[in-house]
């Protein structure tokens, strides 16, 4: 068995590079969200509360910048190369790459100028705390956007797992060892210093990315674009642009609304409870990666009974995981936090347990989201992502008011249920699959 399997990976058709593909995204991943986790520990100690705020805050503000920059530009990248690799057509390849890499770099002029221009008119750029970790992250902007072209090249090449080795696993890591040295050797650190040192690991990034690239790519024919129709890029990447810009904003509209009417020190709290439940939700991640070929299959053969199963057996495993990480967090949750971060994020425990409730609750109505971009329905999962952003939007401000971080927890986990429930109705509806834990049940 063993042989056969060593032989099977060692193929090159579809199935041997699939498998190879998930296994190595998986484990990719799960290393890159351990030093995403260790990150967190690092900033919330070396900042407290309220400098974890302002840089939670900032960075919050940073990302949402990327996405006008960016304007879905690396998924219709990766497109366009794939398409261009298969065919060996090198000149469409360079060409497409060229016109993404302008698009982005006069965006991220545009989308600079406008930011900076706003925070020093207004008096908030080198005056306010915030305003100078804003300024402090601005460069990030443009370097994580190209970064993000350079890895969706290499996987339009086909190079699956080395597309996301730069921002997946290089940047968290450089940024990790950067928030060691720089305590240790240069300065304290401050909410700027900890956005320099998020900048300079984009750049490590950029340049890893940039190497792996040019170690790949073929040799530029020469070809300069004549007669490209970059009117229909531009069409192609406005839907995508739209789907990352509400995604986007549904990660980080609570935090936005936090920091317009809530002290900083209790935006670093909820920060904190925040990045713990992306932990909790790492099964979650981890059971869509695996099942996403697999459901593209099943649906290629048009297998209604078996991805039914699959379904449920995914929303099965993704319930069991998500329980097990977060039930810790149920029984000495409060201990922990203040153990691993430091004890005034101790605040943060019920905040964390409202998120909990809320993953494992969306893991339980299962992977809709992966069945309807899998079988050509992404419209849907754009529009349940919508309709998720104006719940946290339209609850987070009163909640808020109200309750502090408990209502930023309970708007992040109304709209996290709204648009999974969504999701599970199109999947009902338009699929006739019930993608929810409780299918197992009904099935015996």
């Amino acid at each position: 068995m063993t042989n056969l399997t060593i032989q099977y990976l060692g193929g090159g058709g579809l199935g041997p590079v699939l498998v190879k593909a998930v296994v190595g995204s998986a484990g990719l991943r799960l290393v890159g969200m351990g030093f995403g986790f260790l990150i967190g520990v690092q900033l919330a100690r070396g900042l407290g509360a309220e400098g974890y705020g302002v840089y939670g805050l900032a960075m919050s503000i940073i990302a949402l910048l990327t996405i006008p920059t960016e304007f879905g530009l690396p998924n219709l990248l990766t497109r366009e190369v794939a398409a261009a690799h298969a065919h060996g057509d090198a000149g469409r390849l360079h060409a497409v790459v060229r016109w993404a890499t302008r698009s982005v770099l006069g965006l991220s002029v545009i989308v600079s100028i406008v930011a900076i221009g706003w925070l020093l008119g207004t008096g908030r750029g080198l005056t306010t705390t915030i305003g100078l970790t804003v300024l402090a992250g601005m460069a990030m902007v443009p370097l994580v956007a190209l970064g993000k072209l350079k890895g969706a090249t290499l996987r339009g090449m086909q190079h699956l797992v080395k597309g996301q080795l730069p921002d997946g696993l290089v940047r968290p890591m450089a940024y990790s060892a950067l928030l060691f040295l720089v305590p240790l050797w240069l300065m304290p650190l401050t909410p700027a210093i900890a956005m320099l040192a998020g900048t300079a690991a984009a750049a490590i990034a950029y340049l890893v990315a940039t190497r792996l690239l040019r170690s790949d790519i073929m040799a530029d024919p020469g070809f300069r674009g004549a007669g490209l129709d970059t009117r229909a890029w531009w069409g192609s990447a406005l839907p995508m642009a739209m789907t990352e810009g509400v995604r986007g904003l549904q990660g980080h509209a609570t935090i936005i609304v936090m920091g317009a009417i809530a002290a900083e020190a209790m935006v670093g709290v909820f920060r904190v409870a925040l990045s713990v439940s992306t932990f909790v939700a790492l099964p979650i991640t981890l059971f869509m990666i695996v099942g996403s070929p697999v459901v593209s299959r099943l649906n290629a053969e048009n297998d209604k009974r078996r991805l039914q199963r699959l379904a449920g057996w995914l929303a099965l495993g993704m319930s069991i995981g998500s329980l097990l990480l977060a039930l810790p967090f149920f029984v000495v949750g409060d201990w922990l936090l203040s153990s691993v971060f430091g004890r005034e994020f101790g605040a943060g425990n019920l905040p964390l347990a409202i998120l909990c409730v809320g993953v494992v609750v969306y893991a339980a109505l299962g992977p809709s989201a992966i069945l309807l971009n899998m079988t050509h329905h992404e419209q849907r999962v754009t529009k349940a992502f919508m309709v998720s952003v104006m719940v946290v939007v339209s609850t987070a401000i009163p909640l808020v008011k109200l309750y502090g971080a408990i209502g930023a927890a309970l708007a992040d986990v109304a709209g996290m249920l709204v648009g999974a429930i969504v999701m599970w109705r199109d999947a009902s509806r338009l699929l006739d699959i019930d993608c929810s834990v409780w299918s197992l049940l009904r099935a015996r």
